[in-house]
C-alpha cells in the first residue's frame, strides 16, 4: 500500500470480537503468486507486504484510541508477518490496548500461531522445499524505516493548557510498548528521519530529537513486559516458532547459517523515546512458566539478542506532586519504573539470544557443528551502543519489588554495551540486587545457543575455549551513571537464604559475577584486526553523585559483591566445564574473573554543569528537602558544600559463610577473587557494617571458580600448579 496521503479523522478503531486492530490495518500478511510446483511454493512466489508514505491522524486534539478484544493492537498495525514499512507516522494517539500485545505503532511482528510442526507452512502454503533459507527468511522479517508515533497527551498544537499526565495508561497489554508490544527480529532505522518537534513557546521547554520513534508518551503498563519503546525485543531462533520460522523440513545451506542468524537479530538505530512531562512504565506480574516475565524498562522490559544503537530514553518521570509528603522518601506513585521482576531505567533485563531453543523439535547438530560457534554467539548476543536514559530535572526512581533494579538495567546476562549512560536517577531500590547502573551482571547461558554438551564437543576445544568463555561474559565499556545533584540512593533490602543471594547494593553494580566493567576503552579487545575501530564515547566507568548505598547483606560505593563466575555452576557456563584441559585451565579461570578498570565513585554535587544545577534547583532544590542555603548557593561555590556518601550493610550476622553478609566498603563490599585496577572511591564519608567495614573494601578473600565434586583439580595433570593457585587470589 502506498497511499502517499493521510488517514484523517479517526476517533476510535475497535475490534469487538476479533484478535486484531490497527489505525491502518489489523493484520498484515504476505501473499503468494503463481509458481506452485509439485505442491511447493518457491520463495520467489511470495509477495511481500509494503506500506509507505502514510500519516494516521486523529479527528481532533483529544486523540484516537485503538483496541482489540483479542490478541494484538497497534496505532498503525495490529500484527504483521514480514513486510517493508517506510515513512509512516501515527499522530495524536490517545490509547492502545489488547490482551497479548499492544504498541503505539505496532502490536507485534511475530509469526507465532502461523506455523506447524511440518515446517514453514505459513497460511497453508507448503513452503518446505526452499533450498536457500536466507531467501525464505527475509520475507517474514519486518523492516521499518523512518516511522514514529506521537501521543496526544502534552501534544496540543494550539498551545492551550492541557493535562500533562494521562489518567489511564496509554498502552496496556500483556506485553506493552510505546512503539511495539513485542518485536521479534526485524529492524527500525530512523537515522535519516527529520521530523522536527514543534517549537515550544517556553524557551526552556524540553524537546526531543527529530529521529525519535516515540513522542510525548507518559504511561505504559504491561502485565508481563512493559517498555517505553517495546515490551520485549527478542531475536528469532532457527528452531523456535515463536521467533518466526520453524526450520524443520527445510534443506539448509550450511554456509547460510550465520547469515540466517543475522536476519533474526532485531536491529534498531536512532529510534529514541521522548516524554515532555515524564514517563512511567510498569509491569505487574511474574509467571511460573516464563522466568523473564515481570520486567519493565524505560526502553524495553526485555532485550534478548538485539542490536540497538543511538536510541535514547529522555524524560523518565520524577516524584508525584503530593502536598502530604513528609520527607524525600519515595511513596506509591513516585516510581518511574516499577516491576516485580527486573526493573531498569533503560531495560529490565538484557540477555543473549537464542540460536537454538531447548524443547523445540529440531536437533541442530548438523547445522551448527560445521558453522562457527563464536560467530553464532557474537551474532545473538545483545549489543547496545550509545543508548542513554535520563530523567526529568527532579530525578527518576526505579523499583523492583522482588528482583533486581538498576538506574540503567536490572539484570545483564552476557551482552556487550559501550557508551551507554544513565543520568539523573534519585532512588534505585530492589530486593535481590540494586545498582546505580545495574543490579546484577553475570555470564549468559550457553545453553541458549546450543542445547547439550554433545553439541559442544565438536564446537569448542582447548584452542578456542577462552574466546567462547570471554564472549559469554558481560562486557560494559565506557558506561557511566549519575544521580541528581544532591545525590542518589541505592538500596537492596532482601535477606539471603539457601536458595538465593539477596540484599546486595552498589553505587554502580550490586552483584558482579565474572563481569567486565572497563572505562577509557579505546578499542574493543575482541577486535583483533590490524586497524581496530575506535569506540565512541571513551570515558571513565563512573558512578557520580552517590549519596547513600544500603545493602542488607553487602554494600559498596561501586560494587556490592563481586565474584568469579563458576565455570562448573548450574548457571551460565555450566556446559563448558568438560572442555577444560591442562593447557587452558589458567586461561579459563582468568576468563571468568570479574574485572573493573578505570572506575570511580563520587559523592553529591560532584561533576555538575551549570545547566543541570539550575534545572534541579528550579524543580526541587527550593522545596524544604535540601535547605534554603544549598538551594540558593551559586554554582561556583558548590564544592564548599560537598558532603560525601555513606555505605551500610544492615544485617547483623556473626557467621562467615556465603549466606552471612555484614560487609561494606567505600568501593566494594565483598570481593572474592577478581581484579580491580585504577579505581577511585572519592568523597567517602561513613562506612558501616556488623562484620567487616573498610574505606575501600569490606572484605577481600580468596575465591574459586571450581565447585567441589564437579571438577577435581587432582584429576588434571597440572604442570603449573602455582599458576592455578594464584588464579584464585
Amino acid at each position: 500500500t502506498d497511499l502517499s496521503s493521510e488517514i484523517n479523522g479517526i476517533r476510535e478503531v475497535k475490534s469487538l470480537n476479533g484478535d486484531y486492530a490497527g489505525g491502518i490495518v489489523g493484520q498484515l500478511l504476505p501473499a503468494y503468486a503463481a509458481g506452485i510446483v509439485e505442491g511447493a511454493v518457491g520463495a520467489t512466489s511470495v509477495i511481500q507486504s509494503m506500506v509507505s508514505n502514510v500519516e494516521v491522524t486523529a479527528l481532533d486534539q483529544a486523540g484516537f484510541a485503538v483496541s482489540a478484544a483479542g490478541k494484538h493492537a497497534g496505532g498503525a498495525i495490529g500484527v504483521t508477518v514480514g513486510g517493508d514499512i517506510s515513512n509512516v507516522s501515527v499522530n495524536n494517539l490517545k490509547q492502545v490496548s489488547a490482551v497479548e500485545t499492544a504498541g503505539g505503532f505496532m502490536g507485534s511482528n511475530s509469526a507465532v500461531g502461523l506455523l506447524n510442526s511440518e515446517g514453514l507452512n505459513l497460511l497453508g502454503w507448503n513452503l518446505v522445499e526452499i533450498n536457500n533459507l536466507v531467501s525464505a527468511v527475509k520475507y517474514f522479517v519486518t523492516d521499518c524505516i523512518n516511522c514514529y508515533v506521537s501521543y496526544a497527551i502534552g501534544n496540543q498544537a494550539d498551545g492551550t493548557e492541557t493535562v500533562k499526565q494521562a489518567a489511564e495508561p496509554q498502552v496496556t497489554a500483556d506485553s506493552a510498548g510505546g512503539f511495539i508490544g513485542e518485536m521479534y527480529s526485524g529492524s527500525l532505522d530512523n537515522s535519516t528521519l527529520n521530523a522536527a518537534y514543534k517549537d515550544p513557546k517556553d524557551p526552556d521547554a524540553r524537546v526531543g530529537d527529530p529521529t525519535d520513534a516515540v513522542r510525548y508518551i507518559t504511561s505504559v503498563k504491561g502485565t508481563s513486559y512493559a517498555g517505553g519503546f517495546a515490551g520485549k525485543i527478542v531475536s528469532g531462533s532457527l528452531v523456535d516458532a515463536a521467533g518466526g520460522i520453524q526450520a524443520a523440513g527445510l534443506t539448509i545451506d550450511l554456509a547460510d547459517v550465520l547469515s540466517v542468524l543475522q536476519l533474526y537479530i532485531p536491529e534498531i538505530t536512532s529510534a529514541g523515546v521522548f516524554s515532555e512531562s515524564g514517563l512511567r512504565v510498569e509491569a505487574t506480574q511474574t509467571s511460573e512458566t516464563d522466568a523473564d516475565a515481570g520486567s519493565a524498562g524505560g526502553y524495553a522490559g526485555l532485550i534478548r539478542g538485539a542490536h540497538i544503537t543511538k536510541s535514547n530514553v529522555s524524560g523518565l518521570a520524577t516524584k508525584a506532586d503530593d502536598p502530604d509528603r513528609k520527607d524525600n522518601t519515595p511513596i506509591d506513585g513516585d516510581w518511574a519504573i516499577l516491576a516485580p521482576g527486573n526493573a531498569g531505567g533503560y531495560a529490565g533485563q538484557i540477555d543473549i539470544g537464542y540460536a537454538a531453543k531447548a524443547g523445540s523439535g529440531l536437533e541442530i547438530t548438523g547445522v551448527l557443528e560445521l558453522a562457527n560457534l563464536l560467530g553464532a554467539i557474537g551474532i545473538v548476543e545483545s549489543r547496545l551502543e550509545q543508548c542513554d536514559v535520563d530523567g526529568m530535572p527532579g530525578g527518576f526512581n526505579v523499583k523492583s519489588t522482588n528482583g533486581s533494579a538498576g538506574g540503567y538495567v536490572g539484570e545483564i546476562n552476557g551482552s556487550w554495551l559501550n557508551g551507554c549512560d544513565a543520568d539523573n536517577y534519585e532512588y534505585v531500590e530492589a530486593v535481590d540486587s540494586a545498582g546505580g547502573f545495574a543490579g546484577t551482571i553475570q555470564p549468559g547461558d550457553v545453553a541458549n545457543i546450543v542445547q547439550s554438551t554433545s553439541l559442544l564437543e565438536g564446537l569448542v576445544d582447548a584452542s578456542n575455549f577462552l574466546s567462547v568463555a570471554q564472549t559469554l561474559i558481560p562486557r560494559l565499556y565506557n558506561c557511566s551513571t549519575a544521580a541528581v545533584p544532591c545525590g542518589g540512593y541505592v538500596r537492596a533490602t532482601g535477606k539471603s537464604d539457601a536458595m538465593k543471594l539477596r540484599g546486595m547494593a552498589g553505587g554502580y553494580v550490586g552483584y558482579n559475577v565474572g563481569g567486565r566493567i572497563w572505562g577509557n576503552v579505546q578499542t574493543d579487545p575482541a577486535d583483533k584486526s590490524s586497524t581496530p575501530t575506535n569506540l565512541a564515547d571513551t570515558k571513565l566507568a563512573e558512578t557520580k553523585r552517590v549519596r547513600e548505598v544500603y545493602g542488607l547483606e553487602y554494600a559498596g560505593g561501586f560494587t556490592g559483591r563481586m565474584v568469579a563466575a563458576n565455570i562448573a555452576d548450574t548457571g551460565g557456563l555450566r556446559l563448558l566445564y568438560g572442555l577444560i584441559e591442562t593447557s587452558n585451565l589458567i586461561s579459563a579461570l582468568q576468563a571468568v574473573y570479574p574485572t573493573e578498570t578505570n572506575t570511580q565513585t563520587t559523592g553529591p554535587l560532584r561533576g555538575l554543569d551549570e545547566k543541570t544545577w539550575d534545572a534541579w534547583v528550579k524543580a526541587v532544590g527550593s522545596s524544604g528537602a535540601y535547605g534554603d542555603e544549598l538551594a540558593s548557593a551559586s554554582f561556583a561555590d558548590l564544592e564548599t558544600y560537598i558532603y560525601g556518601y555513606t555505605v551500610k550493610a544492615g544485617v547483623e550476622d556473626d557467621g562467615t559463610g556465603i549466606l552471612d553478609g555484614g560487609a561494606a566498603g567505600g568501593y566494594v563490599g565483598r570481593m572474592e577473587a577478581g581484579v580491580i585496577t585504577g579505581a577511585c572511591a572519592q568523597d567517602v564519608r561513613l562506612v558501616t557494617a556488623h562484620r567487616n567495614a573498610g574505606g575501600f573494601a569490606g572484605e577481600m578473600i580468596t575465591g574459586t571458580v571450581l565447585k567441589a565434586g564437579e571438577i577435581k583439580l587432582a584429576e588434571l595433570n597440572i604442570v603449573d600448579g602455582l599458576g592455578v593457585i594464584q588464579s584464585f587470589v
